[in-house]
């Protein structure tokens, strides 16, 4: 049995230096003798996983996704700490308004504009309007047209929502 075929039949997982093995049950003899070999297979796994995350993040950044979230924050905070003032007597508010539009930092990244309006459709309760949502993002992940990608995924869901209705 290799460690890739031990990790997922006995559910081992790394805990520091040391494993974690959920079911073992009469491996464990075979576990131990080869603990080495499953601790460097999991690292292994874990720092692809590392890498894949640092080369998604790197897209978003590319793509402006993490500039118009920013800004949305920024937004967002200021909005709550306004409403925070005029709700309380005692409350001032303290974050100044931001200069920089979310419009303009949507017209300046119009992929990850695109992008984040899938993201938006994602997160959206009816399961087939979430799903055409995910497949825009991964087009537009994809390097894919993102103009097209949106317009597939809003021709998507106008369809599910019209054979809802009827």
């Amino acid at each position: 049995m290799t460690a890739k075929e031990l990790v997922e039949k006995c559910g081992i997982s790394l805990y520091g230096e040391n494993l974690r093995v959920v079911n073992a049950g009469n491996l464990v003899p075979e576990i131990k003798a080869r603990k080495p070999e499953i601790i460097k297979y999991l690292q292994g796994v874990e720092a692809e996983k590392k890498e894949a995350t640092r080369v998604y993040i790197e897209k978003l950044d590319k793509m402006g996704v993490t500039e118009i979230h920013r800004v949305a924050a920024m937004w967002d905070k200021y909005r709550q700490d306004q409403k925070r003032a005029e709700e309380s007597e005692t409350y001032t508010a303290t974050v100044a308004m931001p200069t920089i539009k979310t419009a303009d930092v949507l017209s300046a990244n119009p992929v990850g504009a695109a992008y984040v309006q899938a993201e938006n459709y994602i997160m959206a309760s009816n399961y087939m309007k979430s799903a055409a949502g995910r497949r825009a993002m991964e087009a537009i992940m994809d390097g894919k047209d993102y103009t097209e990608a949106i317009a597939q995924m809003e021709a998507e869901w106008t369809e599910a929502a019209t054979k809802s209705i009827d």
